[in-house]
């Protein structure tokens, strides 16, 4: 089932991006927009979020997909993820790929087949280190509640 990304994800997600490309200054230099706007745009309090074409001109300079990434994965992805399944997941994905390094090397000789199964397992792994990373960016506050009594 798939889910837009909430305003606070988006928020966090255009606050890794600008930090990927040296932070608000350099950011502003590249938008043609003031460093103080650009703070604006990762601002939680802030009502305004980076407009989309401001989201691929960083995404470029970064090279990599942080923003449109996640809304991608949020899409596709199954909206009842939980942070410890996610790492759970995550710490098998990272389990198979050092067993995959492991046997390539265990006979001192990598052969193609054994250099296929490494890069497919950390692929895998890379998969599911950004959806644990996407979950981790939905993550909200738990409210406790007071008993009244």
């Amino acid at each position: 089932m798939s889910r837009a990304l909430s305003v606070e994800e988006v928020k966090a997600l255009t606050h890794q991006l600008v930090a990927s490309v040296g932070g608000v200054v350099p950011a502003g230099i590249m938008l043609g927009v003031s460093h103080q706007r650009v703070s604006q745009y990762q601002n939680a309090n802030h009502p305004d979020v980076m407009p989309f074409m401001a989201i691929l001109t960083l995404q470029a300079a970064a090279q990599t997909d942080i923003v449109t990434g996640a809304a991608s994965r949020a899409i596709k992805e199954d909206p009842e993820s939980d942070i410890l399944s996610a790492m759970v997941e995550t710490m098998n994905r990272a389990t198979q790929a050092l067993a995959a390094t492991h046997e390539m090397e265990a006979d001192g000789h990598r052969d193609v087949g054994e250099i296929h199964e490494v890069r497919a397992a950390f692929a895998a792994l890379k998969q599911q280190v950004d959806r644990a990373h996407d979950v981790a960016n939905g993550l909200t506050p738990t409210r406790h509640l007071r008993a009244v009594g």
